[in-house]
């Protein structure tokens, strides 16, 4: 009989406890900057990264993005931003587009002296092609910027699309990946 009231609370308080934002509150930690991007709808090919970066498509995109689309194969869905260098402490950041099954997410970040990064990650890049080994789209931001930087990004899907940009710094990112595997 003790043990068969033992469960159940235990159960209960399980539910309460994690349930309180005591515990863990990441949302107040990321920074959503999905509304300081633009975006175009181009045929796959059809543009370069360093035509998007120097401003030859310009006119093909709109602000703010759009959040849900269909996603089609043939095209590339491009999104760009410029990323205020009063944003980063002289920390280490993440970039986290939070929604797994698109099937190919380019990433370039270019400072003004022309410096430049490039990451990939999705569902059919493999894991050894990553800069973080993680299931996620996360990409890791140049540390140590004085200068504002551009941000590009290329999605290839033939899955719905849904478009999200999150910053966060690399331990909030790391803490709430830790969060996430206790369960």
């Amino acid at each position: 009989m003790h043990v068969f009231f033992s469960t159940p609370l235990l159960f209960v308080l399980l539910i309460i406890f994690s349930g309180c934002s005591s515990i863990y509150d990441a949302e107040e930690n990321r920074r959503n900057l999905t509304t300081q991007f633009s975006s175009a709808q181009l045929l796959s090919g059809e543009m370069k990264v360093e035509q998007i970066l120097n401003g030859e498509a310009d006119k093909q995109f709109i602000r703010p993005p759009e959040k849900v689309l269909s996603g089609n194969p043939e095209l590339t869905y491009w999104y760009k931003t410029k990323l205020s260098a009063a944003l980063l402490k002289n920390e280490e950041y993440i970039l986290e587009i939070p929604y797994p099954l698109l099937d190919k997410v380019d990433v370039w970040f270019r400072t003004a002296d022309g410096r430049a990064w490039h990451y990939q990650a999705g569902s059919l890049y493999p894991y050894a092609d990553r800069a973080i080994d993680d299931p996620g789209l996360v990409f890791p931001v140049p540390k140590g910027l004085v200068e504002d930087i551009d941000i590009v990004i290329a999605v290839n899907t033939s899955s719905l699309l849904t478009f999200s940009v999150l910053l966060m710094e690399k331990k909030v990112w790391m803490e709430s990946r830790l969060h996430s595997k206790i369960w």
